[in-house]
Protein backbone atom coordinates (compact mmCIF):
# COMPACT_ATOMS: atom_id res chain seq x y z
CA UNK A 1 0.00 0.00 0.00
CA UNK A 2 1.41 3.37 -1.01
CA UNK A 3 1.95 5.98 1.65
CA UNK A 4 0.80 9.45 0.68
CA UNK A 5 3.62 11.92 0.25
CA UNK A 6 6.36 9.29 0.40
CA UNK A 7 8.27 8.05 -2.64
CA UNK A 8 8.87 4.37 -3.33
CA UNK A 9 12.44 4.51 -1.98
CA UNK A 10 11.34 6.27 1.22
CA UNK A 11 8.46 3.82 1.63
CA UNK A 12 10.93 0.95 1.48
CA UNK A 13 13.09 2.58 4.15
CA UNK A 14 10.05 3.23 6.35
CA UNK A 15 8.87 -0.36 5.92
CA UNK A 16 12.27 -1.74 6.93
CA UNK A 17 12.36 0.54 9.97
CA UNK A 18 8.97 -0.73 11.16
CA UNK A 19 9.94 -4.36 10.58
CA UNK A 20 13.19 -3.90 12.49
CA UNK A 21 11.33 -2.26 15.37
CA UNK A 22 8.95 -5.22 15.42
CA UNK A 23 11.86 -7.63 15.72
CA UNK A 24 13.25 -5.53 18.55
CA UNK A 25 9.86 -5.45 20.29
CA UNK A 26 9.32 -9.20 19.88
CA UNK A 27 12.70 -10.09 21.35
CA UNK A 28 11.63 -8.58 24.69
CA UNK A 29 8.01 -9.75 24.60
CA UNK A 30 8.88 -12.90 26.56
CA UNK A 31 5.32 -14.10 27.16
CA UNK A 32 4.34 -13.40 23.53
CA UNK A 33 1.24 -11.37 24.43
CA UNK A 34 2.19 -8.65 21.92
CA UNK A 35 2.82 -6.13 24.69
CA UNK A 36 5.64 -5.25 27.07
CA UNK A 37 4.90 -5.23 30.78
CA UNK A 38 7.02 -3.29 33.27
CA UNK A 39 9.53 -6.11 33.74
CA UNK A 40 9.95 -6.75 30.03
CA UNK A 41 10.44 -3.06 29.31
CA UNK A 42 12.94 -2.82 32.16
CA UNK A 43 14.94 -5.65 30.60
CA UNK A 44 15.02 -3.72 27.33
CA UNK A 45 16.21 -0.45 28.89
CA UNK A 46 18.69 -2.35 31.07
CA UNK A 47 20.53 -3.47 27.93
CA UNK A 48 20.84 0.21 27.01
CA UNK A 49 22.25 1.16 30.38
CA UNK A 50 19.37 2.96 32.12
CA UNK A 51 16.31 2.24 34.22
CA UNK A 52 13.01 2.29 32.39
CA UNK A 53 10.75 2.46 35.45
CA UNK A 54 9.72 6.12 35.10
CA UNK A 55 9.83 6.09 31.30
CA UNK A 56 7.38 3.18 31.23
CA UNK A 57 4.66 5.34 32.77
CA UNK A 58 5.04 8.09 30.18
CA UNK A 59 5.03 5.64 27.26
CA UNK A 60 2.00 3.70 28.50
CA UNK A 61 -0.42 6.34 27.23
CA UNK A 62 -3.64 4.48 28.01
CA UNK A 63 -2.35 3.47 31.45
CA UNK A 64 -3.25 -0.22 31.03
CA UNK A 65 0.02 -1.39 32.55
CA UNK A 66 1.41 -2.56 29.22
CA UNK A 67 3.22 -1.02 26.26
CA UNK A 68 1.79 -1.90 22.87
CA UNK A 69 3.91 -1.98 19.75
CA UNK A 70 2.35 1.30 18.62
CA UNK A 71 3.29 2.97 21.92
CA UNK A 72 6.76 1.43 21.73
CA UNK A 73 7.36 2.67 18.19
CA UNK A 74 6.19 6.20 18.99
CA UNK A 75 8.42 6.30 22.08
CA UNK A 76 11.67 5.75 20.15
CA UNK A 77 12.74 9.43 20.40
CA UNK A 78 12.30 9.32 24.20
CA UNK A 79 14.25 6.06 24.45
CA UNK A 80 17.08 7.43 22.30
CA UNK A 81 17.18 10.59 24.42
CA UNK A 82 17.69 8.46 27.54
CA UNK A 83 20.55 6.60 25.84
CA UNK A 84 22.04 9.97 24.88
CA UNK A 85 21.98 11.09 28.52
CA UNK A 86 23.70 7.84 29.50
CA UNK A 87 26.53 8.44 27.00
CA UNK A 88 26.84 12.17 27.76
CA UNK A 89 29.14 11.68 30.76
CA UNK A 90 30.02 15.36 31.26
CA UNK A 91 26.35 16.40 30.87
CA UNK A 92 27.09 19.20 28.41
CA UNK A 93 24.38 18.18 25.95
CA UNK A 94 26.88 16.97 23.33
CA UNK A 95 28.77 13.77 22.67
CA UNK A 96 32.47 14.00 21.93
CA UNK A 97 34.57 11.28 20.30
CA UNK A 98 35.72 9.87 23.66
CA UNK A 99 32.16 9.48 24.94
CA UNK A 100 31.07 7.72 21.75
CA UNK A 101 34.12 5.47 21.88
CA UNK A 102 33.44 4.53 25.52
CA UNK A 103 29.84 3.63 24.69
CA UNK A 104 30.97 1.59 21.67
CA UNK A 105 33.43 -0.43 23.73
CA UNK A 106 30.84 -1.08 26.44
CA UNK A 107 28.46 -2.67 23.93
CA UNK A 108 31.04 -4.27 21.63
CA UNK A 109 30.32 -1.86 18.81
CA UNK A 110 32.85 -0.56 16.32
CA UNK A 111 33.73 3.04 17.37
CA UNK A 112 34.55 4.10 13.80
CA UNK A 113 31.30 2.75 12.38
CA UNK A 114 29.33 4.33 15.21
CA UNK A 115 31.02 7.72 14.80
CA UNK A 116 30.51 7.63 11.03
CA UNK A 117 26.76 7.26 11.59
CA UNK A 118 26.48 10.77 13.01
CA UNK A 119 27.18 14.15 11.42
CA UNK A 120 29.31 16.02 13.93
CA UNK A 121 29.29 19.81 14.31
CA UNK A 122 32.29 22.04 13.60
CA UNK A 123 33.77 21.11 16.99
CA UNK A 124 33.46 17.40 16.30
CA UNK A 125 30.56 16.86 18.71
CA UNK A 126 27.20 15.16 18.18
CA UNK A 127 24.06 16.87 19.50
CA UNK A 128 20.85 15.30 20.79
CA UNK A 129 18.84 15.97 17.63
CA UNK A 130 21.44 14.33 15.41
CA UNK A 131 21.71 11.39 17.80
CA UNK A 132 17.95 10.79 17.88
CA UNK A 133 17.78 11.04 14.10
CA UNK A 134 20.32 8.28 13.46
CA UNK A 135 20.74 6.08 16.53
CA UNK A 136 17.74 3.97 15.52
CA UNK A 137 19.98 2.20 13.02
CA UNK A 138 22.05 0.84 15.90
CA UNK A 139 18.99 -0.32 17.86
CA UNK A 140 17.37 -1.94 14.85
CA UNK A 141 20.47 -3.31 13.07
CA UNK A 142 23.14 -3.80 15.74
CA UNK A 143 25.05 -6.39 13.70
CA UNK A 144 26.00 -3.65 11.23
CA UNK A 145 27.94 -1.81 13.92
CA UNK A 146 29.58 -4.63 15.87
CA UNK A 147 33.30 -5.22 16.16
CA UNK A 148 34.35 -7.57 13.37
CA UNK A 149 36.60 -10.48 14.41
CA UNK A 150 40.04 -10.50 12.88
CA UNK A 151 39.97 -11.87 9.34
CA UNK A 152 43.67 -11.64 8.55
CA UNK A 153 43.89 -15.28 7.56
CA UNK A 154 41.08 -14.84 5.07
CA UNK A 155 42.42 -11.58 3.66
CA UNK A 156 45.93 -12.98 3.27
CA UNK A 157 44.73 -15.55 0.78
CA UNK A 158 44.61 -14.21 -2.73
CA UNK A 159 42.37 -16.93 -4.10
CA UNK A 160 38.78 -15.89 -4.75
CA UNK A 161 36.07 -17.06 -2.37
CA UNK A 162 32.94 -18.46 -3.95
CA UNK A 163 29.60 -16.87 -2.89
CA UNK A 164 28.43 -19.89 -0.86
CA UNK A 165 31.63 -19.97 1.20
CA UNK A 166 31.41 -16.22 1.79
CA UNK A 167 27.78 -16.59 2.92
CA UNK A 168 28.78 -19.35 5.36
CA UNK A 169 31.59 -17.20 6.79
CA UNK A 170 29.20 -14.29 7.35
CA UNK A 171 26.73 -16.61 9.10
CA UNK A 172 29.46 -17.89 11.41
CA UNK A 173 30.58 -14.35 12.22
CA UNK A 174 27.02 -13.34 13.10
CA UNK A 175 26.71 -16.36 15.40
CA UNK A 176 29.97 -15.40 17.11
CA UNK A 177 28.69 -11.89 17.69
CA UNK A 178 25.49 -13.20 19.27
CA UNK A 179 27.55 -15.17 21.79
CA UNK A 180 29.42 -12.11 23.11
CA UNK A 181 28.53 -11.81 26.81
CA UNK A 182 27.19 -8.45 27.89
CA UNK A 183 26.72 -7.37 24.28
CA UNK A 184 23.63 -5.45 23.30
CA UNK A 185 23.28 -7.98 20.49
CA UNK A 186 22.47 -10.78 22.91
CA UNK A 187 19.04 -9.22 23.38
CA UNK A 188 18.15 -7.05 20.42
CA UNK A 189 19.51 -8.76 17.30
CA UNK A 190 16.48 -9.57 15.10
CA UNK A 191 15.81 -13.29 15.22
CA UNK A 192 13.42 -13.66 12.31
CA UNK A 193 13.58 -12.75 8.61
CA UNK A 194 11.67 -9.57 7.85
CA UNK A 195 9.45 -11.31 5.30
CA UNK A 196 8.13 -13.65 8.01
CA UNK A 197 7.08 -10.95 10.46
CA UNK A 198 3.38 -10.52 11.18
CA UNK A 199 2.31 -6.94 11.78
CA UNK A 200 0.82 -6.10 15.14
CA UNK A 201 -2.07 -4.14 13.72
Amino acid sequence: MAISGIGSKDSHILSNEVLNQQNLFRSFDKNKDRALDQNEFNEFTKTLGFSGHDLFKSIDKNQDGKISFNEFSKSMPEIKAEVFKKIDIDRNGKLDSKEIESFAKLYHLDPKKLSALFKADKDGNVGLEEFIKNFGEVLENPATFTDAPAESSTKSKKSKIDPETLKRIKTQLNEQRLQSQGSILANILPSQPANKIDFFW
